[in-house]
């Protein structure tokens, strides 16, 4: 019996269906393995900027002196770089001059954070210094 059209289609299209299976998913294999890389480096590069980050705020822990200015004009660049909310150009100046404040965070409803002994950073008009979401800067006395 001889074979019509549809019958060759069928065969044609079992012949493509067997070569292109596996190319497709060679293909989402190549694209996931692409996707799953990406997500790596950019869990390896939070891990880097957290650690940068950590380094800086102890520097910037230290009391100023004149042999660690310079490191202290490296970590306020090290948070203005890794960080969301950007230091004003007044805070970057206090803090080259400042140590940082050393906070006492109390959990009950909302976390809270004191300044024990500490005073509120204010520019030259008296007027206490904010960052970007409006929370007062503070440091030792």
């Amino acid at each position: 019996m001889p074979k019509d059209r549809w019958d060759k289609a069928d065969i044609i299209a079992k012949i493509f269906a067997t070569l292109l299976v596996p190319v497709v998913l060679a293909t989402a294999g190549i694209y996931y393995n692409n996707a799953m890389k990406v997500k790596e480096q950019l869990q390896k590069d939070k891990e880097i900027s957290l650690k940068n980050i950590e380094i800086a705020v102890g520097i910037l822990n230290a009391k100023p002196t004149n042999q660690n200015q310079s490191l202290r004009d490296w970590a306020i660049k090290t948070i203005n770089i890794y960080s969301e909310i950007k230091l004003s150009p007044n805070a970057m100046k206090l803090l080259k001059e400042r140590s940082l404040p050393k906070p006492q965070v109390i959990y009950k409803e909302n976390p809270v954070t004191i300044i024990d002994g500490g005073t509120f950073i204010t520019d030259e008009k008296g007027s206490k210094l904010t960052d970007e979401k409006g929370n007062p800067l503070a440091t030792d006395k």
